[in-house]
């Protein structure tokens, strides 16, 4: 699942982890966005532990395609 902040991809969500982009890392994000676009990161993780389906799926839910 990507993640999003201010228009740009900035982070990768998987199954069981999740990486930040390498300009999210540099000095053009300050810290206070690092830790809010982790924040996302980790919740997703947790939602997705939680119901198996990441969020904004209901569990029950059948991808398409």
């Amino acid at each position: 699942m990507l993640i999003r902040y201010q228009g740009e991809v900035v982070g990768v969500v998987g199954a069981t982890r999740y990486g930040l982009a390498p300009t999210l890392h540099g000095c053009a994000w300050p810290a206070v966005d690092q830790r809010r676009v982790s924040a996302v990161c980790e919740w997703a993780l947790e939602v997705r532990q939680a119901t198996g389906s990441e969020p904004g799926r209901l569990p029950g839910d059948h991808r398409v395609g």
